[in-house]
């Protein structure tokens, strides 16, 4: 269980207060930081873990869609710290499709190589600080089509049954967009 909390009496009450009962001897209190499922957190943020970004630094280029996968997997547990990284790995993502033959060109490497020196860079997200504004925006799929519809004054053909997934939709109507 982790839990947080300005003091730990502060915590030990509310523990208390919702009727849990804790063993003491497997406790620690006030800790600067906490390491958990590969994430370091302390009152800056949310950090990635030393361990994980240099497993992803020293990985060798892919030969074939299995290392592929598994380098694209461990890349993609650190996805809210990577902006773009989607659009970024495109020509990876690529190469997993099942029509595709395996054949690792520039755009592979340039891609590659950005992931690697992005991870390295991205490596924390700060606390939510309730003193700040907030903005939100929805950039949705069911906000994009009636803007595509506004921008090109046709209608739009919905997705025929073989894009089975947003990211192929969003990228045959990215060209609307630009």
């Amino acid at each position: 269980m982790l839990v947080t909390g300005r003091s730990e009496e502060a915590v030990l009450q509310r523990l208390m207060e919702y009727g849990l009962k804790v063993n003491l001897d497997k406790c620690q209190f006030m800790q600067d930081s906490l390491e958990f499922c590969a994430h370091v957190t302390d009152k800056h943020g949310l950090h990635t873990t030393d361990e994980k970004v240099k497993t992803l630094q020293d990985a060798p280029t892919p030969q074939n869609v299995t290392q592929l996968r598994s380098y694209l997997g461990l890349l993609n547990y650190y996805n809210r710290f990577l902006p773009n990284l989607a659009h970024m790995l495109y020509p990876l993502h690529r190469l997993l499709e099942s029509k595709c033959l395996w054949h690792w060109t520039v755009e592979c490497e340039t891609a590659f190589s950005k992931s690697k020196e992005l991870v390295h860079s991205s490596r924390l997200l700060v606390h939510y600080n309730l003193e700040k504004p907030l903005h939100l925006m929805d950039w949705g799929l069911f906000c994009l089509i009636p803007w595509l519809m506004e921008q090109t004054g046709q209608w739009l053909l919905p997705p025929d049954h073989s894009q089975k997934n947003y990211s192929q939709i969003k990228r045959r109507w990215q060209s609307y967009g630009q």
